[in-house]
């Protein structure tokens, strides 16, 4: 009986182990801060720099050398373009012009700096990103949000893009 229970037991571990060396995530972070004093929305994303080359590649039916001595102009041109096209906030029912202040690279993740102007008063936000959703359906956005004080977290999937804090 007990090396029933033992073999049991390590059969149940290798199926578990194994099914997550053969499912990968496909997950983004993102950060948001209202710095009333500022009057501003800082925003800031992190994106696994090869499946934005997937994405961008599929996208423009060419090879993308993001991250590389290989980039050029264009290229960072259409990523810039490509984020800001699959991320749209709103507030107070008002969509924002999002301002792209930079991104740098930590190990093989983007890191982009977003920002929102003249934000005196937020009374209701939206953000809905599809960011990578046309490439990876099963790609997750864990978003945490920092708005008047109270923190926020939720998650935004491609059933799912939009999410509204009152």
């Amino acid at each position: 009986m007990k090396k029933s229970a033992s073999f049991f037991t390590l059969t149940l571990l290798f199926v578990l182990c194994s099914s997550f060396l053969l499912h990968k995530f496909y997950v983004s972070v993102t950060q948001i801060q209202f710095l009333p004093e500022k009057k501003s929305v800082q925003i800031t994303q992190r994106y696994f720099i090869d499946d934005l080359n997937a994405a961008l590649e599929k996208k423009h039916a060419e090879k993308f050398y993001l991250d590389s001595s290989k980039e050029t102009a264009l290229q960072k041109k259409q990523l810039e373009d490509y984020v800001l096209q699959n991320l749209e906030i709103k507030i107070n029912g008002k969509s924002k012009k999002i301002n792209v202040l930079g991104r740098e690279t930590d190990a093989d993740v983007f890191v982009f700096y977003l920002t929102l102007s003249d934000v005196a008063k937020i009374q209701t936000f939206e953000i809905k990103n599809t960011i990578l959703f046309d490439y990876l359906p099963e790609q997750q956005h864990i978003t945490h949000a920092q708005i008047n004080g109270k923190k926020k977290s939720f998650l935004l999937t491609n059933a799912q893009p939009y999410h509204l804090l009152k």
